[in-house]
């Protein structure tokens, strides 16, 4: 997913991973932001992940986005399931969730995003929402 991932910044939140823990200080939300790059070289280091959720946001926004402090979640939330629903977060135009290490959520995305997400992830569930704009 590499093209994909590089285009955004990401917002990091329920960050429960076997092995190595991301080196970033959460911030005092305990939420990780990172750009695509930082997210790409913590991944490639192998952890997988238990329970998570990554939100891609436009870097244009990540300003606005951090003064938001909504909390996207999975663990305990049955919305995830829901055909009806987009990002959790306001800013948020794509949906990574880690669910329980035994499913891997796509939420919304361009086609692109979708057609490269369903090569790297063939098993993976896709709920597509909605286009980022």
């Amino acid at each position: 997913m590499e093209p994909c991932v590089r285009d955004y910044d990401w917002l990091w939140t329920e960050i429960d991973v076997a092995g190595e823990p991301p080196r970033i200080i959460p911030d005092d939300h305990g939420r990780i932001w990172l750009t695509g790059a930082q997210l790409l070289d913590y991944i490639y280091g192998g952890p997988q992940l238990i329970w998570s959720v990554l939100t891609a946001i436009f870097p244009y926004s990540r300003d606005a986005a951090m003064a938001d402090i909504t909390m996207p979640f999975a663990d305990g939330n049955l919305t995830c399931w829901s055909p009806e629903r987009g990002p959790q977060h306001p800013f948020g135009c794509l949906e990574i969730v880690c669910y329980d290490s035994s499913a891997t959520l796509l939420i919304g995305g361009d086609d692109f995003a979708v057609e490269t997400f369903r090569k790297a992830f063939p098993n993976a569930a896709l709920i597509r929402i909605q286009d980022c704009e």
